[in-house]
């Protein structure tokens, strides 16, 4: 979970600002449910996804629904929740779930869009991303399945939380095919599903996702310096042992942005052909050369 906003030296500004944040991620989100996501009559997973299949089958109002069944899984989860994040999806609960009743009064449907369910299906997923991206980057959430998993992680510590969120979705949406017999919902709402996430990581971890390289090198100076030099970036040289050769060698960790990986392979290839590295992707990196902690 992104760090919360409540906390800063500035609590009463900062405070302000991730309510303003909030209401701002809630308002997006409601506004691809209302548009996009009801009208093509797609699933969700959570605590939305249990709401619209009872829409769908009674008519009764998203937004009420949604308030109704979190109120009993904010009573369970206070204590494990912390109060920032207690408080903060509260609010982005209580808003998302008037928000969205208030817009589907007020929003002009778009046929056009809806009629076409991969194109709605992609920007609900994308916009509801940005929506639930800012809702999570000031530390909260709208509740829902994300507190649910949060006790079952407390009795099933083998399975990660992120885990315990995908397959209580899962079992949502099979449920919502099941009920409703709409398949092909089902298969836009994987689409929609994918592009909300990718939409929410690039949110909460920013777009310009990075590199992190290890490299096995006899020639650890040779590497370090032509780095330092050509890309401009920091080198960290560890000590360590081969496990099959029991010799001493030395690892490298740089950090560096994915247009200068082609550069570093080359500059690898020159100083040392028998060099051996891992790159992997690193979602955010902090520090000197990078984003700045705040």
């Amino acid at each position: 979970m992104p760090t919360s906003l409540f906390q800063s030296p500035h609590p009463v500004r900062r405070r302000i600002g991730s309510i303003a944040l909030i209401l701002i991620g809630c308002s997006l989100y409601s506004i691809a449910i209302v548009l996009f996501i009801i009208p093509s009559q797609m699933m969700m997973g959570g605590v939305t996804g249990i709401s619209l299949i009872i829409n769908r089958l009674i008519g009764f109002p998203v937004g009420i629904l949604i308030a109704i069944i979190n109120i009993p899984l904010f009573l369970a989860g206070f204590k494990s929740m912390g109060r920032d994040f207690f408080i903060g999806s509260l609010i982005g609960m209580f808003f998302s779930s008037v928000l969205i009743d208030v817009y589907k009064a007020l929003l002009p449907a778009m046929p056009e869009i809806v009629s076409d369910r991969l194109l709605a299906s992609v920007l609900g997923g994308a916009l509801s991303g940005v929506g639930l991206g800012l809702v999570m980057a000031a530390g909260a959430s709208t509740g829902g399945t994300d507190i649910v998993a949060l006790l079952l992680n407390k009795k099933a510590e083998g399975i990660s939380l992120g885990r315990l969120i995908l397959i209580s979705d899962i079992i949502i949406v099979l449920v919502g095919v099941i009920i409703l017999r709409d398949y092909m919902a089902a298969l836009y709402t994987g689409v929609m599903m994918y592009a909300s996430a990718a939409v929410l990581d690039g949110v909460i971890y920013g777009v310009n996702i990075a590199s992190v390289v290890l490299i096995i090198t006899s020639k650890p100076e040779e590497i370090t310096s032509a780095v330092i030099e050509t890309l401009e970036r920091g080198v960290t040289i560890l000590p360590a042992k081969g496990g099959y050769t029991n010799r001493d060698t030395n690892v490298l960790l740089c950090s560096l942005g994915r247009r200068q990986l082609g550069l570093l392979k080359r500059i690898i290839r020159q100083a040392d052909p028998d060099a051996f590295f891992i790159v992997q992707e690193a979602k955010e990196v902090i520090g000197l050369g990078f984003k700045k902690l705040v």
